[in-house]
């Protein structure tokens, strides 16, 4: 049931209340005069007793000597009740919207949350706050009545004007609310918007705790220098602001490999599988995949095998694949990397993705073309290629099946067709990702599920270090923090490799506390290939002395190479595992139980 429903349905249970309440009230007064009339004598007949009745219910009832019976008191109370009720009613009917903006200034309760703008993408993370019961307010330029009527269906507040003014601040609570969202179709804007939320929080008077500023930045090469001059500025004041949150292509990307990793089949050391991942397109949709593929896929067999993340880039153009080297220069650096150059004809593409099949890999494809025009493609290609995919003996040669990852834009697309049939148990499977209600959750968007174990990572890691006074989770900079949510992150990646289960906590089950010898040393190679190849990535490089400012760190190396004091920070990670996973409600388990997933 949506919102207006409920409301429809609550209002229809009012008017039930307010119907029975003035039968009652009608039954109490005729019931009380009529005893009145017969104690005092008044010879009232029944019209009289029932026009009197109804003066109780308008609040005009005849002045009487007492005594009074109490059901003629309970009448005129009852009915003084319905009267006031009813005149609360219209108020609210005649200022809907002030009544509105005095819940949400109401100092107890529901958390704030701020929305600047209009577009799909606003409309979508105002949605998402309510779902979270916040009280959200939506600021926007053309927020007419019959939006504001819209939003008030929904349980929020909208208010016409320009978010950057330091009264709409004001009025917004924007000192008292939790998150502030820019979410303009113009970065131009969001910036102006979240200067200006600086400026007014410097000098606001009452609330202490920090506002979280995200920005919506569409313009990658603009996003990552502001988050790299985010990095080299120190933060101060009661506004965080971040820019990486409202990046629905790496939000995509993240989703894609979190319910669909490639190593669908388990990798465990000494294997000689091979996960290929190939990415069909080069715009910001299949950059964010293959960067974030490159730097989770760090499975067992790599420790010793070098069995690296195979991936391959597949464009019409080796122009496109060049643009794509220059901007990521690191990521041939991480994994095995190629590129596939498409023919011009339809049937020749197919035939070369379906010719990059190797025996001994298992493979994932994935069609990231940009831009909602592109939906389409991408699924066509992604069907024909199932066919060409399915056709014997092409299957019987591979490992498993493949799997063929599709982005679409909204689940109101093609895509909505296709998640009403049954998935096929076996041959190539279809999995859709990059729909806006689907990776533009709240979770994903804001780290609130992953931030447990990230901030419970940083905790315990801190208890252990005491004396080198680390800062609290608080404190830390959007960078170290999302150095702790990618440790959180890949903790999945290391127990597949290992075929144990992480399951909600069963008190009545021997779970993991600890792991083997042999298992601990698997994890903590494995993690440090993953901090080496994030960091990799994310532009730094090797130097003897570590300076970050300058993004030098002495660990970049190989773990033969690693000093054993920074090993130790490794096995310390991995040890933290089952503990910070019991605290946030999971368990490890070796054996499995039939309703058993990945948490």
């Amino acid at each position: 049931m949506n919102r207006s429903q409920h409301r429809r349905s609550f209002d229809g249970f009012i008017v039930g209340i307010v119907f029975a309440a003035v039968v009652m009230d009608l039954t109490l007064g005729y019931a009380g005069l009529s005893a009145y009339s017969t104690a005092q004598k008044e010879g009232w007949d029944a019209l009289d007793i029932g026009y009197k009745s109804l003066q109780i219910l308008l609040m005009s009832g005849p002045s009487l000597k007492p005594p009074i019976p109490w059901m003629l008191h309970t009448a005129r109370f009852l009915g003084s009740a319905i009267e006031l009720s009813f005149a609360f009613w219209i108020v609210l009917r005649l200022v809907p919207d002030a009544w509105q903006m005095l819940l949400y200034r109401f100092p107890f309760g529901r958390k704030r949350v701020i929305v600047c703008g209009s577009g799909e993408l606003a409309e979508h993370l105002a949605q998402q706050a309510q779902c979270q019961h916040k009280r959200v307010l939506v600021i926007d330029p053309l927020c007419n009545a019959s939006q504001r009527q819209i939003l008030r269906q929904q349980g929020m507040v909208g208010m016409e004007g320009d978010p950057r003014l330091p009264e709409l601040l004001n009025l917004a609570l924007l000192h008292r609310s939790e998150r502030l969202i820019a979410a303009t179709e113009s970065d131009a804007d969001n910036l102006a918007i979240a200067g200006a939320a600086h400026k007014w929080l410097a000098g606001a008077k009452g609330g202490q705790h920090e506002v979280t500023c995200h920005l919506l930045i569409a313009d990658h090469a603009l996003r990552a220098e502001l988050n790299d001059h985010l990095r080299r500025t120190k933060h101060s004041g009661r506004c965080r602001t971040i820019v990486g949150d409202l990046n629905q292509p790496l939000a995509a990307a993240r989703q894609a490999l979190a319910d669909h990793p490639l190593d669908f089949l388990p990798i465990r050391e000494g294997d000689t599988t091979i996960a290929h991942l190939i990415v069909v397109g080069t715009g910001q949709n299949a950059q964010a995949l293959a960067l974030h593929a490159a730097q989770i896929a760090h499975f067992a067999n790599e420790v010793k095998g070098d069995h690296r993340l195979h991936l391959t880039i597949a464009t019409p153009e080796e122009s496109l694949y060049q643009a794509v080297l220059a901007d990521h220069p690191a990521l041939a650096s991480v994994c095995d990397l190629d590129c596939l150059l498409l023919p011009a004809s339809r049937a020749e593409r197919i035939a070369s993705l379906s010719g990059c099949c190797r025996p001994d890999e298992l493979i994932s494809f994935a069609f990231a073309l940009d831009g909602a025009l592109n939906d389409g493609n991408n699924l066509s290609y992604a069907l024909s290629l199932r066919a060409a995919l399915q056709k014997p003996p092409q299957l019987e040669q591979l490992k498993a099946p493949p799997q063929i990852l599709i982005h679409q834009s909204t689940e109101r697309g093609p895509v909505a067709y296709f998640q009403q049939q049954q998935p096929s148990s076996s041959g190539v499977a279809l999995h859709f990702f990059g729909m806006v209600e689907h990776c533009m959750q709240w979770d994903s968007l804001f780290h609130e599920r992953i931030d447990q174990r990230a901030e419970a990572i940083h905790k315990k890691y801190n208890e252990k270090h005491a004396a080198e006074n680390y800062p609290a989770w608080g404190a830390l900079s959007e960078d170290d923090r999302n150095a702790n949510r990618q440790a959180a992150g890949h903790i999945s990646v290391k127990l597949r490799a290992l075929g144990v289960h992480v399951e909600p906590l069963d008190h009545r089950r021997e779970r993991v506390t600890e792991f083997l010898p042999q298992e601990r040393d698997l994890l903590a190679q494995m993690e440090h290939l993953r901090w080496n190849a994030g960091k990799l990535l994310a532009g730094w490089q090797w130097g003897s002395v570590s300076d970050k400012p300058n993004k030098i760190n002495k660990c970049i190396c190989s773990w033969d190479q690693l000093p054993a004091d920074e090993k130790d920070k490794d096995y310390e990670q991995i040890d933290l595992i089952p503990q910070v996973l019991h605290d946030t409600g999971w368990g490890i388990y070796r054996l499995p139980r039939k309703d058993s997933y990945d948490a």
